[in-house]
């Protein structure tokens, strides 16, 4: 696609701002293009124009979501904390856009078909997530017998599965419990493990 004007870039960013109000409320497969191009004041085939498929709009939103993540992990790392405090600065941030950590939650779910168009997109998104935290993690810094690959998915797999609960019941306290487990991979770090 050509390089869009500031105007096109604007009205591309709104769509993905309707598509993510959408998606989260019903998931990819409910969410109409129709819908979101209405949305935002445009004919389907006027989004159409920006995002030639629902597949692709879709891949922009998981996109955005992530870029955010990411600045906010860079702008931590850029401030001197480790990963696992990056980490965790992360699920703060998104703590505050509930709409966008369920639209994560739902699409992740959903995703779990090989039929889903971002199955992929999660499966690679996973591993480079497991990667960059076995990555990061220091194995001196773990309790005995655990490595860092294990402390990766196990930091991952409690994020994911205290989103889920935080959604259900905001009163669940996601980023405190994860703290917790971050805290026994620090546990070397003072020789209390």
């Amino acid at each position: 696609m050509a390089e869009l004007s500031r105007k096109g870039r604007q009205r591309r960013q709104e769509i993905i701002d309707a598509a993510f109000e959408s998606f989260s409320r019903g998931g990819f497969r409910t969410a109409t293009t129709a819908d979101i191009a209405r949305d935002v004041g445009l004919s389907e085939a006027g989004l159409l124009h920006y995002f030639p498929t629902k597949t692709d709009l879709l891949l922009a939103v998981l996109q955005e979501r992530e870029e955010r993540g990411r600045a906010v992990m860079e702008q931590q790392r850029a401030a001197g904390h480790d990963y696992v405090e990056g980490f965790l600065e992360v699920l703060r941030a998104n703590a505050q856009a509930p709409a966008l950590t369920q639209l994560f939650t739902v699409l992740s779910a959903e995703s779990i078909t090989d039929d889903h168009p971002a199955h992929a997109w999660f499966a690679a998104r996973y591993r480079r997530l497991v990667e960059e935290a076995t990555a990061e993690i220091s194995p001196d810094t773990l309790p005995p017998g655990i490595d860092a690959e294990t402390a990766a998915r196990w930091l991952i797999a409690l994020a994911d599965g205290m989103r889920l609960q935080w959604l259900l019941d905001p009163s669940v306290d996601r980023v405190g419990a994860v703290e917790k487990l971050a805290f026994l991979f620090h546990q070397g770090k003072d020789g209390n493990g």
